[in-house]
């Protein structure tokens, strides 16, 4: 079985409740991680802002998933550990596509 990629965006996250120009940590990510790991399934927290990746370096990461798309319009709309994401289905892979195509 595949891991589940979980990114920290290029850009980081930030909140005007933490100091200026301060990263926030990635509580989300890490809450939907230890999720998805109750449920079984081995996950990787990618921080791209620490190692330098930029959207088109995590579209070459997902670029022979097949299912990476799929994963993660089904991830969005399902909630599990986190907030369902409304949209259509067609907003939801748009999303997808967006960050597996490098951010275009």
């Amino acid at each position: 079985m595949s891991k589940v990629q979980l990114y920290v965006p290029p850009g980081g996250y930030f909140a005007e409740r933490w100091s200026k120009g301060s990263s926030m940590p990635p509580l989300g990510l890490l809450s939907i991680g230890a999720v998805l790991e109750k449920e079984g399934l081995p996950v990787e927290i990618v921080p791209a802002n620490v190692l330098g990746l930029g959207w088109k370096d995590i579209a070459a990461k997902n670029k022979d998933n097949k299912d990476a798309s799929a994963k993660f319009v089904t991830m969005l709309k399902e909630g599990k550990g986190h907030p369902k994401v409304a949209g259509s289905d067609a907003e939801l892979k748009a999303l997808a596509g967006f960050a597996l195509a490098g951010g275009k």
